[in-house]
């Protein structure tokens, strides 16, 4: 491979896999990664409960379907329908 060929050093069929050898330690981190999330996004009660669901659900679906472009799209989709409606409340638009 040469430099700026285009070609890219990882296969194709290369994906983002979470190893499962250890079942509890992997939901031990699912949940103390959530609660952290959510901690950091902590401007209610509220939102920091629902940032910490969301990020459980994005490390599901990570896990679900071994592919990290997978929530990294659901997490951009969201983002955006979260921006209009909070346009459209603040703004009245």
């Amino acid at each position: 491979m040469t430099v700026g060929s285009g070609a890219s050093p990882v296969p194709a069929s290369h994906t983002c896999t979470v190893p499962s050898s250890n079942a509890v330690t992997s939901r031990l981190a699912l949940v103390l990664a959530s609660v952290l999330f959510g901690a950091a996004h902590l401007i209610t009660w509220t939102s920091a409960i629902i940032a910490a669901l969301i990020a459980a659900y994005l490390v599901l679906l990570w896990i679900w379907t071994g592919n990290l472009l997978t929530p990294m799209i659901t997490h951009a989709v969201y983002d955006f329908a979260a921006l209009v409606y909070f346009l459209r409340v603040y703004r009245g638009v």
